[in-house]
């Protein structure tokens, strides 16, 4: 099959010089212009005529690559030659056109070439399109004269008036009677959209109103500028497709066949002729055909003349890499992000193998969300064709799950939030009409609201005047009517988006009940969408109650839904505003306490939550895609505690939830297995409450269990080079129970002035396996004295840590009336105002792809993976972390004297096992955020950002600095590559120790496992630097940073080079003055204990 290439995005664009008269005045003034069917547009000029020509033009033409600022809009009826005879002046290649609205433009282009280029567009243009003259269709009654007539613009786009008048916006305190006299002297000015009053700072933008008969750019508030700009967008693409310049496509299909332009022409040789024909009838693979093309080298040699021929072989290219075993989510995501500017063709295979990737491996597509959102942001604006796939592939996932679909919207917002700044970049102010779109789509196509309830509703869009309103209902109509006419010609696979229906979201979607026969055996893996649909047609649905059906590949699939009723999106909408009403109300709770005194805040809080409006579907967000659901039934108000910060007010709160059979948020994965019960690590059986199972967490992500340390043959070398033997240990820790997110003690954390002493944890982690089943003495036979020792332990860890997660839930489940009910269990998590947590999240990506890293090298190292849900771009919710304190707050406990210390009053004596244990934890963790905080530059390193879980291990929290961003700037004293004091190494047993020795060994392994992947990451960190609003990126010059960070991989150096450096970062680090410097800074400015 075919397609067009690359299209462009007028019918006709550049620079045109004009005036409304042949005689001045007006001056002629230049603009960059654009033709779209018979609409010409106009942007804006330099202010300054002292100003270079080419600045002028670089400015005024980014406004017109953005659709930004137009400066005017008419629908051009007719043009003819003129012959440039002004007052002083002849103007050459000068002609001028007519519009429908009374006016005639005298224009001369900047050579002849250019005069014909705009002749022949705008004539050809007024013969095949029929002029929209928007004024006449959409005006209002008091912009036409009573014969009807369309008036012209008025003179002046500024309607300044009496300053007695208020502004809407502004509404100072009656108690500030300095407030009222500011925002009284403030100039006054009308909206000439919406009519009403408002001050110079709510009313600096200014757009033409063709619906209003304004064709030049008038003065208009803040609202209906952003409410404008959105119907511009949407115009811009009505007008695209209905002149041809763009059409909508067909939709995505993973198992369509390769599309390529294949042009037969004389450039051909025989060779390559009879190759195409070969594999159009399917006689040669992709594979083989592109083996021929390469081999042509007559056929390679018309490249320059014909660029469509690489661009086939870069196609076949791309098919031949979907193909092997080892291409990968990450891999689609990064050849996504390097083919937003490609040909269309080259850019709609990676989307739909990203489609098909979100029926098998969804996952890892949650994983890249945010890398997938910042690709959509990114796509040239006027490739709307790429749009419409992304929206395709975004919606097709949505639909299968409406817990993605809330975690796009909370990212959407953010976006929305960054684009409405108007300090934010030109870029990034164009993305507001395009999310505000996708919004809108996602709200109406798969939450099922009505799209009159979505435009005016104030949390995506401001309030629209009637008119907007109207005009952007019927353009959003004929851009729907364009889809459907695509979705008709779509012959391929139908009903993709909706063809698991049953196995994702069933519990809210109805009762489906799977049948599973005992004597049948495992079916052929799914290997295609296609397929997977195919099967599951092929299967009846049984009827009966409402429990959670197997996956396809443990039993028959179930058939698939071909549709969605009213009465299923009249659920989903339920749950999907449930859930945002419920998060709404938690970051509400944290920004309202941020004005009251740090003394009254716990009370306050406390008035918050027993007034909060629990939803009835509201369930916990922080959970990946195919985790359990959990139903939130309850709030105990007296759990929760707010944090006295400076900035901020974390507020963390503890749920009542109902977990178990039946209530799944599952988004089912073809090839994924489960059973009644899952096999632990040991082998043994964990089943949860209500009767589902979880698989024990791996060493990797948790540190729960701790696998035997095997060595390969070039490890032998790295310890010969630091003349030490590895220790390999094969001691694990007992079975993990699963565990929900715990809540770190009120008064532990209380104990730091820093918000940041507050922490969260993996979802998935297994609370404090090996100390906690060590507590539970009485199904143990020991002698007296033993089970004194270990009461006393416990106690020792008690007033270190707290109390534990398993005795909170014990003493709440007495106390709750829902103690008693299957599946019953207690969630804590963190609610955050006034904070952007889009960074940490990233963040968090990058170490994730660590731990993976260094599980796939078989390292022992550890690192922590918590949840965070950044709801826009100031708030968020965090997931807590189970059984830890910040090493600041375990200073401040009465008693401490060292680390070393405290592990041997809490594990036991240095030559115990539990000692042995938790140092070994303790150095695994040291090791990992050792490396971690090297090669990610992270900053802020103070004792209130490292927590110390009761397991031994290290954690570090708050990563608001990193790669090249310190506080202080570049007058930060954190110098050192990572924090590791005298204290710290005496915990592992000195710098002589064998301990020590394990930490040098596992960094420099951990380095070199590192160095082999430093491509992905690199590659990871470089795709979200492009238009970033990170700190770490935004405003910085992002090529240096990527620079310096792929430096501090050391690729060029051999592997004795590399222990030499890693031994030299560690000698570096050991009682660094710098960062003994910046423990006493954050002792005098903020009482954190150095």
């Amino acid at each position: 099959t075919t397609l067009m290439m690359k299209g462009p995005r007028a019918s006709c664009e550049g620079f045109l010089t004009f005036r409304t008269s042949p005689y001045s005045p007006p001056p002629m003034v230049r603009h960059y212009c654009l033709l779209i069917g018979t609409c010409f547009y106009y942007y804006r000029y330099a202010c300054r005529w002292r100003v270079v020509k080419s600045h002028r033009d670089g400015s005024t033409q980014e406004d017109a690559e953005h659709m930004m600022r137009v400066k005017g809009e008419v629908d051009v009826i007719g043009v003819q030659d003129w012959d440039g005879k002004g007052n002083m002046h002849i103007y050459t290649h000068g002609f001028l056109f007519a519009t429908a609205q009374n006016k005639v433009f005298y224009a001369y282009a900047d050579s002849a070439m250019d005069k014909e280029k705009w002749h022949r567009a705008i004539q050809m243009n007024i013969e095949t399109n029929v002029p929209v003259l928007t004024a006449t269709l959409h005006s209002s009654p008091s912009s036409c004269s009573s014969d009807g007539a369309v008036l012209l613009s008025p003179a002046s786009s500024v309607v300044e008036l009496d300053m007695q008048l208020k502004c809407l916006r502004c509404q100072p305190s009656a108690d500030d009677p300095a407030a009222i006299a500011a925002a009284a002297a403030l100039t006054k000015f009308k909206c000439s959209s919406c009519d009403a009053t408002y001050c110079d700072r709510h009313s600096q933008h200014k757009l033409p109103l063709p619906h209003r008969s304004y064709y030049s750019a008038m003065r208009i508030c803040d609202d209906c500028y952003h409410a404008q700009s959105f119907v511009n967008y949407i115009k811009a693409i009505k007008q695209r497709l209905d002149s041809g310049i763009c059409v909508y496509p067909r939709p995505l299909n993973p198992d369509a066949p390769i599309e390529l332009i294949m042009p037969m022409g004389p450039s051909h040789t025989e060779a390559t002729n009879i190759a195409i024909d070969l594999f159009k009838q399917g006689a040669i693979t992709a594979e083989e055909f592109e083996v021929l093309l390469l081999a042509d080298k007559r056929y390679l040699d018309h490249t320059v003349e014909q660029p469509e021929i690489p661009l086939d072989i870069k196609i076949l290219g791309l098919h031949r890499e979907f193909r092997s075993p080892t291409f990968t989510v990450f891999r689609a995501i990064i050849l996504l992000h390097q083919n937003l500017e490609s040909d269309p063709l080259v850019f709609k295979p990676i989307v739909e193998k990203l489609v098909q990737f979100s029926f098998t491996k969804i996952n890892e597509v949650e994983f890249f969300w945010p890398q997938l959102v910042h690709a959509y942001l990114n796509v040239p604006t006027f490739e709307f064709e790429k749009l419409f796939w992304m929206d395709d592939l975004i919606l097709s996932i949505c639909a299968r799950s409406i817990h993605l679909a809330l975690l796009l919207i909370w990212q959407l917002r953010g976006a929305v939030e960054d684009a409405a700044d108007p300090q934010s970049p030109i870029k990034t102010q164009s993305t507001y009409a395009r999310v505000v779109r996708l919004i809108v789509e996602i709200e109406v196509r798969i939450v099922g609201s009505a799209r009159s309830d979505v435009l005016t509703s104030k949390r995506i869009l401001p309030t629209m005047t009637d008119e907007q309103f109207h005009l952007a209902g019927r353009i959003l109509d004929a851009i729907t009517e364009y889809r459907h006419q695509a979705e008709q010609q779509h012959t391929a696979v139908d009903d993709v988006k909706f063809s698991d229906y049953s196995c994702f979201q069933q519990h809210l979607l109805g009762s489906i009940v799977a049948t599973s026969s005992p004597g049948l055996s495992t079916p052929t893996p799914v290997k295609s969408v296609s397929d997977w649909i195919k099967r599951s047609d092929s299967f009846p649905l049984p009827s009966g109650g409402h429990t959670t059906p197997p996956l396809p590949t443990t039993g028959p699939p179930l058939r698939r839904k071909t549709s969605i009723c009213d009465a299923d999106l009249t659920v989903l909408s339920t749950y999907y505003n449930d859930e945002c009403d419920f998060v709404q109300q938690i970051t509400d709770i944290a920004e309202k306490l941020r004005f009251v005194p740090i003394t009254e805040r716990k009370p306050m809080l406390a008035k918050h939550l027993e007034t909060f409006q629990l939803p009835r579907m509201a369930y916990i967000p922080l959970v990946k895609a195919t985790d359990p659901f959990e139903q939130i039934v309850r709030l105990p108000y007296n759990e929760g505690t707010a944090f006295s910060t400076k900035a901020r007010v974390p507020i963390l709160l503890v749920f009542e939830v109902i977990r178990g059979v039946g209530s799944s948020l599952n988004l089912l994965s073809p090839t994924t297995t489960t059973s009644s019960t899952t096999t632990t690590t040991s082998g043994s059986t964990k089943p949860l409450a209500g009767g589902a199972a979880v698989a024990a967490p791996s060493s990797s992500s948790t540190g729960a269990v701790n696998p035997p340390v095997v060595y390969d043959d070039d490890d032998d070398e790295v310890r010969h080079m630091i003349n030490r033997e590895s220790l390999d240990k094969n001691e694990t820790l007992a079975d993990a129970t699963p565990s929900t997110p715990s809540i770190v003690d009120t008064d532990l954390l209380m104990g730091s002035d820093e918000e940041d002493s507050i922490d969260t944890h993996d979802g998935c982690e297994a609370e404090s396996v090996g100390f906690d089943q060590a507590m539970e003495l009485s199904h143990m036979s020991m002698s007296e004295e033993v089970m004194e020792r270990e009461k006393t332990r416990k106690r020792d860890l008690e007033a270190a840590f707290g109390e534990s997660w398993a005795s909170k839930r014990e003493r709440m489940k007495g106390l709750s009336p829902n103690g008693h009910v299957p599946g019953w269990d207690i969630v804590s998590m963190i609610g955050k105002s006034n904070d952007d947590m889009r960074q940490e999240v990233f963040t968090l990506q990058l170490i994730q792809k660590f731990m993976d890293i260094f599980k796939a090298a078989n390292l022992p190292i550890w690192l922590k993976v918590y949840r965070i849900i950044a709801t826009s771009s100031s708030t968020g919710i965090i997931e807590t972390l189970v059984n830890a304190i910040s090493l600041d707050g375990l200073k401040k406990r009465d008693g401490y004297v060292s680390l070393l210390h405290h592990f041997e009053k809490s594990y036991g004596p240095p030559d115990s096992p539990r000692f042995i244990q938790a140092q070994t934890q303790y150095i695994q963790s040291m090791a990992g955020y050792s490396l971690v905080s090297y090669f990610l530059q992270i900053k802020d390193r103070h004792n209130g950002n490292i927590m110390l879980d009761n397991e031994g291990h290290i954690i570090h929290i708050d990563y608001g600095f990193l790669l090249g961003i310190a506080p202080g700037g570049s007058f930060s004293i954190e110098t050192a590559p990572f924090k590791l004091t005298t204290e710290m190494v005496e915990c592992m047993g000195g710098p002589d120790s064998d301990g020590f020795k394990e930490y040098v060994t596992l960094c420099t392994r951990g380095f070199l496992a590192l160095q082999q992947n430093c491509d992905d990451l690199c590659d990871l960190v470089e795709v979200m630097a492009h238009q970033s609003p990170f700190p770490c990126f935004f405003q910085k010059d992002t090529a240096a940073i990527l620079s310096r960070f792929r430096g501090r991989f050391k690729v060029s150096l051999s592997k004795h080079e590399v222990v030499s450096h890693m031994l030299y970062l560690i000698r570096k680090s050991h009682g660094n003055y710098s960062t003994n410097q910046y423990d006493n800074f954050q002792r005098i400015t903020n009482g954190i204990r150095p």
